[in-house]
């Protein structure tokens, strides 16, 4: 085997990759490497920890075709440090695997291709197609809210609900609840399937913020996303996820409209001192035309008022953690947002002002009063 092509293009591939290595795996082992081919007018990188496979291809002048296992995080690493040059691979019937690029020159070992294992492909599966910017924005909505203890393994994904007229993914960890949807017409019928939260952390770093569509292929026990002339295969999570819509509240005594740019700030100065704390959290006051945010630690106090609130309803004092007001204002679209609240004790949710677009549920902090 033996091509050449920019080091640009051979840092791009690698760095997908390498993503989905397995950790547990040393140089010698073939799951922990990157099989590398050759194709007509390139080259083509797969790597698998056999839950979750990506592979990228790239152009490249190929001089002559052929196969290796390469030691994927040596590989990868050689390949970040390299001058952006044009660099020449060659592979040797002893599997001696020669990088030049300029003055260097590096040799490396691989292992023969059939050792590689194999990634179940998607069989008999539906595909639809979705925009990258809409997919990327669903994945940010959802990401903070899936579970990374393994207590309950299926939280550790985010639901993917396929509906005629759109697509909806929710993801929750017990504290938090975030849920997002995107209007278009998918041409299949109702399904539903899980998805890990590291399949979606990748994903969400190959998808652009453009209108070019996202290919998903949709099978029994997996899935494949095409994306910018890389493709991630999973395995899809298997049980069956929490009925979310159940636990959302539908009424509210207390609603706040208000600026997301003028809430974000006074969160984000609250949040300096409630880490000082022992609880990490927020205090949030709503009274007639009027919200504000205060927090506390053993030295110091902070209380913010937010500009250009509109309230309805009965006045209300809540607690929530800093970390999760945070990340969920950060995840909010549009200039501004509503804050559906009930009782001190009771989920606060937070929706768009018009549409359905996102929800946000989050558990408040019971707070005790000195007396």
């Amino acid at each position: 085997m033996r091509f050449t092509c920019p080091v640009s293009y051979l840092k791009l591939a690698a760095g997908k990759v390498e993503k989905a290595l397995s950790v547990k795996y040393g140089p010698d082992d073939a799951i922990g490497g990157i099989l590398m081919q050759s194709f007509e007018g390139g080259i083509s990188f797969r790597s698998t920890d056999l839950s979750i496979g990506i592979e990228a291809s790239i152009e490249a002048v190929v001089i002559e075709e052929g196969a290796v296992i390469l030691p994927g995080k040596l590989f990868a690493e050689i390949v970040r440090k390299l001058p952006d040059d044009e660099v020449e691979i060659r592979v040797g019937g002893d599997l001696k695997i020669q990088i030049k690029c300029r003055g260097s020159r590096t040799v490396l070992t691989g292992l023969p291709e059939d050792k590689y294992p194999k990634m179940t492909k998607v069989s008999d599966g539906n595909e639809i197609s979705v925009p990258q910017r809409a997919l990327r924005a669903m994945i940010q909505k959802v990401m903070n809210s899936i579970a990374t203890e393994e207590t309950r393994p299926i939280l550790t994904g985010a639901l993917l609900e396929i509906e005629p007229d759109g697509l909806t993914m929710a993801a929750l960890d017990g504290f938090r609840l975030a849920v997002s949807r995107h209007m278009m017409q998918t041409g299949q019928n109702s399904a539903q399937i899980v998805i890990p939260g590291k399949t979606l952390s990748e994903l969400f770093h190959l998808l652009g913020d453009k209108d070019e569509a996202v290919g998903i292929e949709i099978g029994k026990q997996n899935a494949c996303f095409y994306v910018n002339g890389s493709a991630i295969t999973t395995r899809l999570l298997e049980g069956e996820f929490m009925r979310y819509k159940q636990i959302i509240p539908q009424e509210w005594s207390t609603r706040v409209v208000t600026p997301k740019a003028a809430f974000l700030e006074a969160v984000g100065r609250a949040s300096v001192i409630a880490a000082e704390g022992s609880n990490n959290i927020i205090r949030i006051s709503v009274d007639k035309d009027s919200v504000s945010l205060s927090a506390n630690s053993e030295s110091s106090e902070i209380c913010e008022a937010v500009d250009g609130v509109m309230t309805e309803g009965k006045p209300l004092e809540i607690a929530f953690n800093a970390k999760y007001l945070q990340d969920m204002m950060r995840a909010i679209d549009g200039d501004e947002f509503q804050m559906q609240l009930q009782t001190p004790l009771s989920p606060g949710v937070v929706r768009p002002i018009e549409g359905d677009a996102y929800m946000f549920l989050v558990l408040p902090v019971r707070v005790y009063s000195a007396s």
